[in-house]
């Protein structure tokens, strides 16, 4: 053998380490190619002929230290003949203890295991066999009596480890020594009966400096992290600088973190374990089974400095002139941004959801004019008693709509939107549509512009339509209820004014039978009293509102109806009116009806004796959000020795008392032009 041979030696990952303890001894340059082992995994043929290939391109030499468990694998060898040598041995443990050793092995059924199947493929030996269940553990006592666990002398590993996996399994162990003699004679045999070949070099187009420098600027500026994974070790061969810009780690830091050689809280707790485990089943996927399929999966991370971050990673396998995949490029994009928008777009559209559901409003877009996109929520169609797929096709919805709308709505509906749609007004509509059922439903329907054309025309609407029909049923009800309570208070108003009219009869016949004077008057006086009041119930039966009466009309129908009671004493005698635009209620009407009533007639008494003319003026109006009354004479006056609040006569008592008590005003005399009385209150 020459010295400078190059040799590659494609092994099964279980005997990778016993391998590159045996070539440390032996002549010659080595370049081990270690695969997954596929009496565990399923393992893609073309996988194995990949590295067959590299290897006989990349060295003179080219060996195969893996079993025939595979079950392409002789009909692959026959392809390459003498170019590869594969060491004597039908699966690993074999070609590890010797045919003798391992046959007494198999004959006890003992289960040969070595170190990686206790540290890197015990998830997958126990998945692969069902130990966690019943008929799994079956499988493995009608197979196996014991397990032995075959311990090399360089292979250090916790024993604690040998018996956890023997209690999982339900069997016993032994731990044997092992060691690698058989392996390196049959390496050393392999190597003499080898012939060493021309290194076949692949030509490559190699980026010049300038290309480099080209590439490097992009993958420094592009704002996304490209990285580079190896299809054979599974791990991350190059990440672009833009990590730090990122993330916030350096590329070293990150190449340590990926690969797994630090452990840093990298990913988010609950997204970790699902994107590694992802990410690994599609490269192997992609091994395996040459998917082309690019990947892409959206993850939270913690940056540096500890906040959260999301990002999208993409994979892509690469492949090299023969078709084999040699490694996957990726890339991580940082998506925070587009994911806080969609967490506001998502809380707007629930509580715009939110708000609809409470509404009980049916949502409709379209274009102007309608087309075949012509949307309507299911509340929508549900208000009228269809389903959406009862619905005509949207080229003829308007229409079906028209004709739904009762024929007394339809042509002020139809205008509204002619209106709307030519920018004039808003489209804010009730009509009556008809149900599926066949009744009228009241609708409100309010519709915004979201487009418009060059010519400032509405070129897009959405609307909101709500079901009033509860609503409008409720307002009737509200009506026929007021109506019928107008109909009872006029007609206690109108029974309240004759039941005085009736009183005022009364006073009026017993007065007839008085012979005194003085007492003849009482009675006069109070039946002025009894009709004054009677009035106001009179003007309130009469009056549009129930509540009010127009009190210059009120005043007015007094003064007249207290000359036609003082007729004489009233002769020369004129009237001014001035009230502006005041209604008062009836508890105030009442004790303000009084007090004209005694103070008008106190004037018509007193106030222009011996036929003296003279002028009354009553005045009432709003000063700072105050009633101000005032009944005035220019007759000859109160004399000074009279106080109104303390004098025997009940006229002036009563003005008094009404004002004071029953108004919580306050009263006032001016004696100095004729007498003035002013009475201010709050209504």
């Amino acid at each position: 053998m020459m010295n400078e041979i190059s040799v590659g030696i494609i092994t099964c990952a279980s005997m990778h380490e016993q391998i590159k303890e045996c070539v440390a001894s032996l002549k010659g340059s080595f370049k081990l190619y270690p695969l997954i082992p596929s009496c565990t995994f399923t393992l893609n043929i073309d996988l194995i002929r990949y590295y067959l290939n590299r290897s006989i391109t990349e060295n003179n030499v080219t060996l195969l230290a893996y079993g025939i468990c595979h079950p392409q694998m002789l009909a692959l060898l026959t392809e390459y003949g003498d170019r590869v040598v594969r060491l004597r041995g039908n699966n690993c443990f074999e070609i590890f203890l010797g045919l003798t050793k391992y046959t007494e092995y198999h004959r006890k059924c003992y289960w040969m295991l070595t170190k990686p199947f206790f540290t890197i493929y015990k998830k997958e030996l126990l998945a692969g066999f069902g130990a966690g269940t019943h008929h799994g553990r079956m499988l493995i006592e009608e197979s196996y009596k014991k397990i032995v666990y075959l311990k090399f002398e360089n292979g250090q590993l916790d024993l604690q480890l040998v018996g956890d996996f023997a209690s999982t399994v339900g069997l016993g162990y032994e731990i044997h020594a092992a060691d690698t003699a058989n392996l390196k004679r049959l390496l050393e045999e392999a190597l003499a009966s080898a012939s060493p070949t021309s290194q076949v070099k692949l030509l490559e187009s190699s980026p010049t400096d300038s290309e480099e420098s080209e590439i490097r600027t992009i993958l420094e500026n592009i704002g996304e992290i490209i990285y580079r994974i190896d299809a054979h070790t599974k791990n991350f061969t190059f990440i672009s600088s833009q990590t730090e810009t990122i993330l916030g780690y350096t590329q070293a830091e990150f190449m340590d973190i990926m690969n797994d050689y630090v452990q840093v809280p990298f990913y988010h707790e609950d997204d970790r374990e699902q994107v590694i485990a992802q990410r690994y089943n599609f490269l192997v996927k992609c091994l395996n089974n040459r998917m082309q399929e690019p990947y892409g999966v959206e993850y939270r991370v913690k940056h540096k400095n500890g906040t959260t971050l999301w990002v999208r990673e993409s994979i892509y396998p690469s492949y090299n002139p023969g078709g084999i995949i040699e490694s996957f490029i990726g890339k991580i994009v940082d998506i925070t941004k587009r994911k806080q928008v969609e967490e506001d777009l998502r809380i707007s559209e629930n509580r715009l959801a939110m708000a609809m559901e409470a509404s009980r409003a049916g949502i409709y877009d379209h274009a102007v004019p309608p087309g075949a996109e012509f949307y309507h929520s299911p509340r929508w169609a549900e208000i009228l008693g269809y389903t959406l797929e009862e619905l005509p096709p949207p080229e003829k919805r308007m229409q079906w709509v028209t004709e739904h709308i009762h024929p007394d709505d339809r042509a002020g509906s139809e205008k509204a939107y002619v209106d709307f749609i030519e920018g004039r007004t808003k489209f804010d509509v009730e009509v009556r549509m008809k149900h599926k059922s066949g009744r009228l439903v009241y609708v409100h329907d309010i519709s915004n512009a979201t487009a418009h054309d060059e010519n400032g025309q509405v070129a897009h609407i959405t609307g909101v339509m709500m079901d009033i029909t509860k609503q409008k049923q409720a307002e009737e009800q509200i009506r026929a209820s007021l109506k019928e309570k107008e109909v009872l208070l006029r007609e206690v108003y109108h029974r309240v004014k004759n039941n005085m009219q009736v009183v005022s009869s009364l006073l009026n016949l017993q007065s007839e039978h008085i012979k005194d004077g003085k007492y003849r008057e009482m009675f006069e006086e109070s039946q002025d009293r009894i009709q004054s009041m009677g009035l106001v119930h009179e003007m309130l039966y009469q009056s549009g509102s129930l509540a009010k009466i127009d009190f210059n009309e009120y005043i007015t129908s007094l003064v007249r109806q207290l000359l036609q009671l003082h007729s004489v004493k009233a002769d020369g005698i004129a009237f001014k009116i001035e009230v502006v635009d005041i209604s008062l209620g009836i508890d105030t009407a009442v004790p303000c009806g009084l007090i004209i009533n005694e103070l008008v007639s106190n004037c018509l008494k007193h106030a222009f004796p011996d036929g003296r003319k003279g002028e009354i003026t009553i005045r009432l109006r709003s000063i700072n959000g105050r009633i101000e009354l005032t009944v005035e004479d220019n007759g000859v006056g109160i004399p000074d020795s009279i106080d109104i609040k303390n004098t025997e006569s009940l006229g002036l008592d009563l003005v008094c008392t009404l004002a004071e008590c029953q108004l919580n005003g306050e009263i006032t005399l001016e004696r100095s032009k004729g007498t003035k009385f002013t009475i201010t209150f709050e209504e």
